[in-house]
């Protein structure tokens, strides 16, 4: 297939009516994971050592925001769980059509979660929420910027 034929039928299929958007399947939130962290840190210190003071709430932010191994384990077990999503979609060869809410659309393969999100520039660093959407996903994306993509299985 062509660029002009690709182009025509990115168009034509998301041309039919508009799907609506289903069950939240998956979040990735940064700052949800450093106050999660945050306060396992106290509560393990508040269990492991009542007779010390805490650490002030500023430090014990930073380290969980400075653990690279925190963000590591909980993009795995994000990736992990996205793809056995994808996998569910029983998208043929790994294709997929991404329309942005701009209006612009391509065709990207993505087998692997890690696959999928790089395609789409999605990474530590943003903030997004994966929806059902049809056979695919709807991935409301709020930082750095508030956008939607919308993901069907070719």
């Amino acid at each position: 297939m062509n660029a002009t034929e690709t182009k025509e039928y990115v168009e034509e299929l998301f041309r039919y009516k508009p799907i609506s958007i289903g069950k939240l399947l998956l979040t990735w939130d940064r700052e949800e994971i450093i106050e999660r962290e945050v306060k396992r840190l106290q509560d393990d210190w508040n269990n492991t050592t009542p007779d010390l003071p805490c650490p002030a709430e500023p430090e014990i932010y930073l380290n969980a925001k400075n653990n690279d191994l925190l963000f590591n384990g909980e993009w795995d077990s994000l990736c992990t769980d996205l793809t056995e999503e994808i996998e569910s979609c029983h998208s043929k060869d790994g294709e997929w059509l991404a329309q942005y809410e701009s209006g612009s659309k391509y065709l990207f393969d993505g087998d692997f979660a890690s696959t999928f999100l790089k395609q789409l520039s999605l990474d530590t660093r943003s903030r997004f929420h994966i929806f059902q959407y049809g056979t695919g996903f709807a991935i409301s994306i709020t930082h750095p910027e508030n956008k939607w993509i919308y993901v069907i299985p070719k």
